[in-house]
């Protein structure tokens, strides 16, 4: 732990007290889980502790740069939650450098020289503090300046943030993640989509600014309105606004962490997505809303990260017209070799008819990825649904589903 003098603590206090009277909002407790005051930490339903001081410095208008104490006071924070069993990796700050609006005013984010001076320090704290767990000295996106200058200069690899699904303007569509570098796959610490929450949730956070929707209420509690509607378009009604919202989620979510997952140790060695619940009655990307109801990507992501799992690379509609063929995969992230096993697979038309079937062996290894030789799946425009299950013997490892009309 860093001791501070008296007058350190109050200058501390008072920069973050300047950015919540600026922004109207509680910055420790909402960008950190943690009170800026006390540094006691809110544990409820913790996923990922994110120290992110340049989030602050987004804030700012004349104040970008955040004093070296006021970080160290956050990492010191780091102590209460060591032993929790939450947390998964500490990261200092979000490696961008680059312009945000805020308030109609153009901002500068530190980047570069925070992460050679700032992010070095806060790291080299976290991993004194806590050896046990992984500290990243900073995250990126995809589009940001050089991603090799970190590796080149100090051998070390950012973990990345990406959005295809959602932000439709950088990716128009889903299956653009195929045109990022395979070395941005390393290590992911950022995807998903938004989604409402269920009904009951929605009455509580808007009341009767539910619906018709009262998107300045909506936008207040964090909803992209240009994004949500871009994918799934005009709502109709409150329910089915809600069900289409939660659906696409779930497909953003099954998609791109199979995808990852088909690439284990192939450039990915691990993922997490954002986010897992929500700190206030919101709408957000998380899986869990505020009251703690699960949304459909919940069991989307409980799926799709199940231990052992069957599955093909996920088609789109332009695969089904094409009459597009495709690899099974099997990924086994358990300690034990998986031998003797049987893949079984049926393709049914939109009557739920079957078209074709078949299966054959496989062996996975230790915490390792199968797939298959040949291209064992080939669908075609008749198609709407692939079924996969996964067998040793009698007993079901794993059953995968892929819908044509769920994505």
């Amino acid at each position: 732990m860093i001791e501070f003098t008296q007058r350190e603590k109050s200058e501390n206090n008072g920069a973050i007290k300047r950015i919540g009277k600026k922004t109207g909002i509680d910055v420790g407790r909402s960008l950190f889980n943690v009170d800026a005051s006390s540094g006691k930490v809110n544990l409820d339903g913790l996923w990922k502790f994110k120290i992110d001081p340049d989030d602050l410095g987004r804030l700012y208008r004349d104040e970008v740069r955040i004093s070296q104490s006021v970080t160290v006071e956050v990492v010191n924070s780091l102590c209460t939650i060591i032993n929790t069993g939450l947390n998964i990796l500490f990261s200092p700050e979000n490696f961008d450098g680059a312009s945000f609006i805020f308030n109609e005013k153009p901002i500068l984010t530190p980047g570069k020289k925070n992460f050679e001076k700032l992010g070095a320090v806060l790291t080299a704290e976290a991993e004194r503090i806590d050896k046990t767990r992984i500290v990243q000295q900073a995250n990126s996106w995809h589009k940001q300046w050089d991603y090799d200058w970190t590796i080149d200069k100090y051998d070390w690899r950012v973990d990345n943030h990406f959005y295809p699904g959602w932000y439709y303007k950088e990716w128009a569509d889903i299956n653009d993640i195929n045109k990022m570098k395979p070395e941005y796959f390393d290590f992911v610490t950022e995807f998903g989509a938004q989604a409402l929450p269920c009904r009951e949730s929605m009455e509580k956070i808007f009341g009767e600014d539910m619906w018709p929707p009262n998107w300045v209420e909506y936008e207040k509690k964090c909803f992209q309105k240009d994004e949500q509607l871009h994918w799934i378009g005009e709502p109709d009604n409150i329910d089915s606004f809600i069900n289409k919202s939660q659906t696409h989620q779930a497909f953003v979510l099954k998609y791109i962490i199979e995808y990852l997952r088909m690439k284990k140790f192939t450039y990915c060695n691990g993922t997490l997505m954002f986010l897992y619940n929500d700190c206030r009655p919101t709408i957000t990307w998380s899986v869990l809303d505020y009251y703690r109801r699960p949304k459909a990507g919940y069991y989307a992501l409980k799926d799709a990260f199940a231990p052992i799992l069957v599955m093909i690379e996920y088609p789109q509609e332009a695969d089904y017209i094409a009459g597009k063929c495709s690899n099974i995969f099997i990924v086994n992230d358990t300690n034990e070799l998986l031998d003797g096993l049987t893949v079984k697979f049926r393709l049914l038309n939109n009557q739920n008819e079957l078209l074709c079937n078949g299966s054959f062996n496989a062996t996975v290894p230790v915490n390792g990825l199968y797939k298959s030789e040949n291209d064992i799946i080939k669908i075609d425009n008749e198609t709407c649904v692939i079924e996969l299950n996964l067998f040793r013997g009698t007993e079901l490892l794993s059953s995968n589903r892929y819908d044509r009309s769920f994505g």
